[in-house]
């Protein structure tokens, strides 16, 4: 798998040893089954990373139906989260690099054993 992503091979067209392809959706659930907030995390935040309704739909500062009109705020102030949050997303990006150091770490471990090679730190 390690030469075949750094040949330029889409993780989301391997197949696991279960033979299901690595989506993003798959591979947040498989992590769930060790890292319970992952999936939550994806489910909320996947519609800013992939093209989707929220983009539309979250600068949107009212709507009136009477009128048909839809009124957006595009500006460098926040309304419509709280600061708190975009440190908890900073926090919950920086655990996601900590479990894949993690997995790279166990890997190398296990091809050292393989090859009788000592682990380096």
């Amino acid at each position: 798998m390690a030469m075949d992503v750094i040949g330029g091979k889409q993780i989301n067209k391997m197949k696991d040893r279960d033979g299901c392809k690595m989506t993003d959706s798959y591979l947040s659930q498989k992590l769930g089954e060790g890292f319970d907030w992952i999936p939550r995390v994806y489910k909320y935040t996947s519609g800013y990373i992939h093209f989707s309704e929220r983009q539309l739909f979250d600068p949107i500062s009212e709507i009136n139906n009477k009128e048909r009109t839809v009124n957006f705020v595009i500006n460098d102030k926040d309304y419509y989260f709280p600061e708190f949050s975009w440190v908890e997303l900073i926090s919950c990006a920086t655990n996601c690099l900590l479990i894949i150091k993690y997995f790279l770490g166990k890997y190398r471990q296990s091809k050292d054993l393989v090859t009788n090679k000592p682990m380096k730190d």
